[in-house]
């Protein structure tokens, strides 16, 4: 007869830590799940940062680009608009020694002024052009502030004296009235 074969030996026990374990196996577990899931989003959240730094970047260099060319065009109006005052003056200078000889010349027919009375003009211009009027204030049309303009302004009693010789046409110039904004 044979003899009994021994009987398999235990599996030997892991040794003790020195800490003795508060969780069990399944809260090991599931401590490890919420580490690798706090992980996965914090990889995310980088990845996301990330592409919010890339996206800002690139609007902040849009936006710099636009603020330029909004500049350009700033200037570019400017420097137009100078040259269209610059333009305007010229064209102002022009027709007020225009106006002021067609006084001269002709400001005695206005027969219902008083010789002690003034004939008066305004020269009105913007960047569209210059307008003139003059006579009853109450049908011109009205004045802009931002508009440049001049008042050319003469006593009747001058005219008629230019008219009878008794002032040169360069006197009578230095007796018009310029009111200039």
């Amino acid at each position: 007869e044979l003899p009994e074969p021994p009987e398999p030996a235990a599996a030997p026990e892991p040794p003790a830590s020195p800490f003795p374990s508060l969780l069990s196996d399944d809260d090991v577990a599931a401590i490890r799940q919420q580490a690798e899931t706090a992980r996965v989003e914090a990889a995310k959240a980088a990845a996301q940062a990330k592409q919010f730094e890339k996206d800002s970047a690139r609007i902040q260099q849009e936006a710099r680009k636009q603020a330029e060319k909004a500049r350009q065009q700033m200037k570019k109006w400017k420097e137009q608009m100078q040259a269209d005052r610059a333009k305007l003056g010229e064209q102002m200078t022009v027709a007020k020694s225009a106006l002021i000889d067609a006084l001269a010349k002709h400001g005695d027919s206005m027969t219902v002024v008083k010789p002690q009375e003034y004939l008066t003009i305004v020269i009105s211009g913007d960047s569209q052009g210059w307008g003139m009027f003059s006579g009853n204030w109450l049908s011109a049309e009205p004045v802009v502030k931002d508009r440049p303009q001049q008042i050319l302004s003469v006593q009747r009693s001058v005219i008629t004296d230019y008219k009878a010789g008794r002032i040169s046409l360069d006197e009578f110039k230095k007796k018009v009235l310029v009111y200039t904004n």
